[in-house]
């Protein structure tokens, strides 16, 4: 019986935290370099509170979108900064793969204001010698919660308990 009051009370408190998940559509316009004019047009969706490596676990590229990058691409996260990396998975997202398909994009500020803080797409452009302008972007942003823990759940299990050790009781005495 206790055994069984000590697991319902770790899963309620285990199930109260509830992880919060951030979707950020990202539309970005650039022009010069190697690709010429084009839209990058992503969907994110992961947690701000938690830094990670390159996956492309989350995100998701829409139609908007005017080029492909060989590999695909990857974007990874850096929580207490709130710097993002998207770009070709040849190179990891912070570095540029040889070729004409790979991009390379530093968001910056994903906590408060978001912005476009470098964009690249060949290595000369990194360097500074090619140039690629962002012309417009977009950063929405939008929380998804989990459910939260009714307030009146634990007092009411307490409740619960207290009767069953009641009842325990008399039935010894």
């Amino acid at each position: 019986m206790k055994t069984t009051i000590l697991a319902a009370a770790l899963a309620l408190a285990a199930g109260a935290q509830c992880a919060q998940a951030s979707i950020y559509d990202i539309v970005v316009n650039f022009e010069g370099g190697q690709l010429g004019t084009q839209t990058l047009d992503i969907t994110l969706n992961f947690d701000p509170a938690t830094s990670f490596g390159d996956t492309s676990s989350g995100l998701t590229v829409n139609a908007g979108t005017t080029f492909s990058v060989t590999g695909g691409l990857v974007f990874s996260y850096y929580a207490p900064s709130g710097f993002m990396y998207i770009g070709g998975a040849g190179a990891d997202s912070d570095g540029i793969a040889g070729g004409s398909d790979d991009v390379l994009f530093l968001i910056a500020g994903l906590g408060g204001f978001p912005y476009i803080s470098a964009a690249a797409d060949s290595a000369a452009s990194m360097g500074g010698g090619g140039a690629v302008d962002v012309t417009s972007y977009s950063i929405g942003t939008s929380a998804v919660t989990g459910v939260p823990l009714p307030a009146g759940l634990p007092l009411a299990l307490a409740g619960v308990g207290a009767l069953g050790l009641l009842a325990r009781r008399k039935r010894r005495g």
